[in-house]
């Protein structure tokens, strides 16, 4: 166990977790970014497809409000781990 303790208080350590979660953080981002081209994909067969244009804007604003909170979020979360890094990384 004390060695569990000496590799978690390395610097390289934190280094190593701050770019696992900007990893992990980034391919959530992707994702839900390809959700909402899917989406956009859809609302231009849709409209190729002379479907009620009331849908059409329906779902473009939920593509747009998606793909917005997705970019907030993915942001947040890049600053708050640079934050939470530097942090660790100034307890040391």
């Amino acid at each position: 166990m004390s060695d569990e303790n000496g590799i978690k208080n390395r610097w390289w350590y934190h280094l190593y977790k701050f770019f696992v979660h900007i990893l992990l953080g980034t391919l959530i981002f992707i994702l839900i970014a390809f959700a909402a081209w899917g989406l956009s994909c859809l609302v231009h067969f849709f409209e190729s497809a002379n479907v009620d244009g009331f849908i059409c804007i329906v779902l473009k604003i939920v593509e747009y409000i998606l793909f917005v909170a997705d970019v907030i979020c993915f942001i947040i979360f890049i600053i708050w781990s640079v934050v939470k890094f530097w942090r660790e990384l100034w307890e040391q």
